[in-house]
């Protein structure tokens, strides 16, 4: 009887405390657009007037440039044939 209490309990004072304060709609801080992939920054302005910023040379990422070693492992796949 003591756990059907305390379940009855927890549900409606849930409740309750749900629509005492309800959250806030989430606004973001910045609008950043990233136009993935695009080494030049010629062509990235879309048609609506907005600039778009290429993911090359990142300036909004805290880690580190990493190269990739794609190139040099399929080189060595063509070796192994």
């Amino acid at each position: 009887m003591p756990c059907l209490c305390l379940y009855i309990f927890l549900l409606l004072s849930h409740g309750v405390m749900s629509d005492i304060s309800p959250a806030p709609a989430y606004i973001p801080a910045d609008n950043i657009l990233i136009n993935c992939g695009e080494a030049s920054k010629d062509y990235n302005t879309s048609l609506d007037g907005r600039e778009w910023d290429t993911d090359y040379l990142p300036k909004f990422t805290p880690l580190p440039i990493i190269t990739s070693i794609a190139p040099q492992l399929r080189l060595h796949h063509k070796e192994l044939m």
